[in-house]
């Protein structure tokens, strides 16, 4: 495990290996309380107790509170790609959807988990690294993917690869706001995320970049053809929904 990809060897130079495991237990079990209680009930007394540390442990390893969730939002983030066999390199779009698709069955298993992270992005108050922390994993799926097409001279003139990704994340967080909430169905919460990546690229890209991603977005309106193999193909496991044959009347992609 790389501790350097989850921003956890800031300080740790002369740490030892024991030291380090205990910070990962740390954010692993910071991870599980967002999970079963949210974050309006997440209490460093009960993570101290989970964890078997003292409070001052925490505060020594990590600076704050805000900074411990940060950490446990880019921990769960980066351990997802790991536990997650994917097909798709992350540079294409289909690495991108897929990316997508096998985070959303994810994402269906931790509700509360799904709504802290929601709640960060949303805040007026909330701490700036918090607040990243909470946008890192769609950054992590399209980034990648958008610097490509950038490289590629595939964006239009003016665009850069993080205006696209800004502009999706909005849109996503949006979306998910409203599962949250109980607004949208899960089906309607998948088709809402392909939709605002897939519609929000085709306006922002050009030449053969244009032309793949207006294939999957005519095909997504249509007949889902393509966009109903390729999920199956990822994994109907993995999405675990039933998959839907006639398209959507409408997509409400902002609640």
């Amino acid at each position: 495990m790389n501790g350097a990809k989850f921003g956890l060897t800031d300080n740790l130079t002369y740490a030892s290996p024991r030291i380090f495991e205990r910070r990962l237990r740390i954010l692993e079990e910071a991870h599980r309380l967002i999970t079963e209680s949210g974050l309006e009930n997440f209490r460093m007394r009960e993570l101290c107790k989970r964890a078997s540390v003292a409070p001052h442990t925490i505060y020594k390893a990590f600076g704050s509170k805000e900074r411990l969730i940060a950490l446990a939002l880019r921990h769960q983030f980066e351990s997802f790609s790991t536990k997650h066999p994917l097909k798709y390199p992350k540079r294409t779009l289909e690495g991108a959807l897929e990316r997508v698709i096998v985070g959303h069955a994810t994402m269906l298993s931790m509700k509360e988990y799904v709504k802290a992270v929601t709640s960060i992005y949303f805040s007026l108050t909330a701490d700036e690294e918090l607040r990243q922390a909470a946008s890192y994993n769609v950054i992590l799926t399209l980034l990648p993917w958008m610097m490509a097409l950038h490289k590629q001279g595939c964006l239009r003139e003016g665009v850069t690869p993080e205006t696209v990704v800004d502009l999706i994340l909005r849109l996503k967080f949006a979306i998910t706001l409203g599962w949250s909430r109980d607004s949208i169905s899960d089906d309607e919460f998948l088709d809402g995320k392909i939709f605002a990546v897939l519609s929000v690229s085709a306006g922002l890209t050009c030449g053969a970049g244009y032309d793949e991603v207006n294939d999957y977005l005519t095909d997504f309106l249509g007949a889902r053809q393509r966009f109903d193999t390729f999920r199956d193909d990822v994994s109907q496991k993995a999405v675990g929904i039933e998959r839907r044959r006639n398209p959507p009347e409408h997509i409400d992609a902002v609640p």
